[in-house]
This record gives C-alpha cells, sequence and structure tokens, in this order.
C-alpha cells in the first residue's frame, strides 16, 4: 500500500473528526456532572432551610405559648391557632414531620 498526500489528509481528517466528537462528548459529560452536583447542593440548602424553618416556627411557638400563659389573650391566640394549624397541615403533607402534641 502506498501512502501518498490525500491518504495522509483523510487520515488527519479522521483524526481530527474523533478529535472533535470526543471533545464534545467530554464537555456534555462534564456539563451533566456540573448539573447533578449545583442540584445536589441546592437540595442540601433546601433542607437546611426547611430544618432552620421547623426551629423557628417551634420558638415562635413556644415565645405564643409563653405569652398566652402571662395573660396575653386575643392575637396571640389566634396567632397560636393559626400556627399550630399551619404546623399540623404541613406535619400530614410532608410526612416528615410529627404533629404537634
Amino acid at each position: 500500500m502506498y501512502i501518498d498526500v490525500d491518504t495522509i489528509i483523510q487520515l488527519a481528517a479522521v483524526v481530527t473528526a474523533l478529535t472533535v466528537i470526543g471533545a464534545a462528548l467530554r464537555k456534555m459529560f462534564l456539563w451533566f456532572s456540573k448539573q447533578e452536583e449545583q442540584n445536589a447542593r441546592q437540595w442540601r440548602e433546601i433542607n437546611h432551610s426547611k430544618e432552620e424553618q421547623t426551629l423557628i416556627c417551634y420558638g415562635v411557638r413556644a415565645c405564643l405559648m409563653g405569652l398566652i400563659e402571662q395573660g396575653c389573650n386575643g392575637p396571640c391566640k389566634d396567632a397560636l391557632n393559626h400556627l399550630d394549624k399551619h404546623l399540623n397541615k404541613a406535619a400530614h403533607q410532608d410526612g416528615g414531620e410529627q404533629p404537634l402534641p
């Protein structure tokens, strides 16, 4: 088999095409990997925010109960009732949190 200039040019074209296809596939793989990492990071942040909100709700509930025990009625009782309803509804929708005692 004789190797002439046309054969070398065709071989270079094939190698270049394979390199471009490989680079495109690598770029797509890296993009999908980055998206998965970003999604995992976002879910961690969402779960962290949910935990914080749960603690804040229970803190507000404790404060409202303390105010009611000290004689602050009216808006405090209404707010506590609304908060209890919200927490119970959220606990039954999610299934992850326990209802209030």
